[in-house]
C-alpha cells in the first residue's frame, strides 16, 4: 500500500458549505421570491384571454411558489445541517473530517489509478490515507513476506508524508511522479537488479 500523510486547516469546508446555501439565510428564500416575483409580473395575453386559460396559468404560477417555499424549506435544512458540521471541523473532531471525505469523495478522479482508499486519523493535524495502486507493472503497492510463525506479512514497499504547501507547489502537469518524492520525506528502496524492497512507514510527528 502506498501512504499518504499531510497536514492542513479544514477551515475551507465551512465556507464551502456556507456558499452553497447562503441565499437561504434570509427570512423568505431564493426560489420563493423567484417564483413570487414571476407571479407578480403575470399578466394574460390576448391570446390566453380568448381563451379563458388566464386562470389556469396564474394558478400554476401559484403552486410554483408553493413548491419554491419547500425547496427553499429543505436547502435550509441542508445548510444548518451543513453548517453544524462545519463547526465541528473547526473544532477539530476527527468524525467530522470522515463524514466530510464520505459526502465530497475528494478522491473519486483517482479511482483509475487505485482503489481500497482507507483514511485514518488520529491526529486533528494530520490525516492518513492509504490505497492499493492498480498499475502493477509500474510500481509494485506492496510486498509479501513469511513470519517467523509461517504467515504472510503484506509490506508496504512506498511510504510517503506529504505535506499541503509543499504539494499545492508542484506543476502536476510536468512532474515525474517519482522524482518528486525528494520533497517530502519517504521511505522507499529501489534497485534495478532487484526493483523494489520493503520499507518501514514514515513515523508521524507526536
Amino acid at each position: 500500500m502506498k501512504k499518504f500523510d499531510y497536514s492542513s486547516d479544514l477551515f475551507f469546508i465551512f465556507f464551502l458549505f456556507i456558499g452553497r446555501y447562503s441565499n437561504h439565510l434570509k427570512e423568505t428564500g431564493f426560489h420563493e421570491l423567484e417564483a413570487q416575483e414571476k407571479l407578480n409580473s403575470f399578466k394574460p395575453s390576448m391570446i390566453q384571454k380568448l381563451l379563458k386559460t388566464a386562470e389556469k396559468e396564474e394558478e400554476k404560477l401559484r403552486q410554483e411558489v408553493s413548491l419554491a417555499r419547500e425547496k427553499d424549506s429543505e436547502e435550509s435544512k441542508e445548510l444548518i445541517r451543513t453548517t453544524r458540521l462545519a463547526n465541528r471541523i473547526l473544532q477539530q473532531d476527527t468524525d467530522a473530517y470522515l463524514q466530510v471525505i464520505e459526502e465530497l469523495s475528494p478522491l473519486d478522479d483517482l479511482l483509475e489509478f487505485g482503489s481500497g482508499f482507507e483514511f485514518i486519523t488520529e491526529d486533528p493535524k494530520t490525516l492518513e490515507v492509504e490505497f492499493n495502486v492498480h498499475s502493477k507493472n509500474v510500481v509494485p503497492t506492496e510486498q509479501k513476506t513469511l513470519t517467523k510463525t509461517g504467515k504472510t506479512d503484506i509490506l508496504p514497499v512506498l511510504s510517503v508524508r506529504f505535506d499541503k504547501a509543499t504539494l499545492s507547489s508542484l506543476n502536476f502537469e510536468a512532474i515525474d511522479c517519482s522524482d518528486s518524492m525528494v520533497n517530502f520525506q519517504h521511505n522507499m528502496k529501489f534497485r534495478k537488479t532487484q526493483g523494489f524492497a520493503p520499507v518501514e512507514k514514515v513515523q508521524l510527528p507526536q
